[in-house]
């Protein structure tokens, strides 16, 4: 089982992510974060097997984030996502 946390922001995208993750067979919503904090927190603390992390959060961006994991946790497997172009 794949077990993804996913970071975002706005309530309605986490819960759009979750639902087409839902169908996915073998991937499993294990967590989720709605700052860069919390997610940073959650990362760092929790085993998941994908991290999808949005790049515009308060309290500490995507990208701070995924150089913190990249430092700590070299092996993560993380998929950054924007609304920006």
């Amino acid at each position: 089982m794949i077990r993804v946390l996913i970071a975002d922001d706005h309530e309605l995208i986490r819960a759009g992510f979750k639902q087409y993750i839902q169908e996915c067979p073998n991937i499993v919503v294990a967590d989720e974060a709605e700052n860069g904090n919390e997610a940073l927190d959650k990362a760092l603390n929790c085993d998941y097997d994908v991290f999808l992390v949005d790049i515009g959060m308060p309290g500490m961006s995507g990208l701070d984030i995924l150089k913190q994991l990249k430092n700590q946790k070299p092996d993560s497997k993380v998929l950054v996502v924007t609304v920006h172009p």
